[in-house]
This record gives C-alpha cells, structure tokens and sequence, in this order.
C-alpha cells in the first residue's frame, strides 16, 4: 500500500506555554469545545484522525495517509510544551501500531 501525505503547517513563536499549545491545536485541528486542554485529551482527539465518526477532531486521514506536522518557531517554547508534543505523537502512533496501522503522525521542525 502506498502511503500518502497531508502537511498541515504550525507557527509556534506566540506559543509560550502549555495553555498556549492546546488551544491552538485545538483551534487548528477543530477539537471539540469539551477538549480538555491536556495531554490526554490530545492524544485521544489525534487517536482519532483515521476515525472521523468519532466527531473528535475536524481533520481526518484516510488509512493509508499520514499527517506530516510542519512546525516553526519551536526555539521560544518552554521545554515541557515540546515534550507533551513529543509524547502525544510517540503515544498516537504507538496506538497506531498496536492495531496494525501506519504511525499516523511525524513532524517536521523548521
């Protein structure tokens, strides 16, 4: 099966802290207005990009897609708002694995 592609792309220089992170993602990626703005919420609304009947997340990609994150501006956020970012990808795309899938998320650093 040939995968394919879809780049979204992120200017994080205003981002300065976690808040700042998730209701961005939140806006970007239309999450529902129950997100919680943690790690957990996010890594359950991205859990769920191949599943658009879940209503968890206005972007989707089929089973043979993935979503290549273009982030710049990284170097001004704190270090804890790179981890969760870091772990939430891991964490989706362990899931992904674990069911069979292609890891449904990489990002790309400017």
């Amino acid at each position: 099966m040939e995968i394919k592609f879809k780049q979204l792309d992120f200017d994080f220089s205003t981002i300065k802290e976690l808040d700042d992170m998730h209701l961005y993602l939140k806006e970007k990626f239309g999450f529902p207005e129950f997100y919680g703005k943690n790690i957990h919420a996010l890594i359950d609304c991205w859990s769920s990009l191949r599943y658009p009947e879940d209503e968890m997340c206005g972007i989707s990609i089929s089973p043979n897609e993935c979503l290549i994150l273009k982030i710049t501006g990284i170097a001004s956020v704190q270090n804890v708002v790179l981890q969760n970012l870091l772990i939430a990808i891991e964490d989706v795309n362990n899931r992904c694995i674990y069911v069979g899938e292609n890891p449904s998320i990489y990002f790309l650093i400017l």
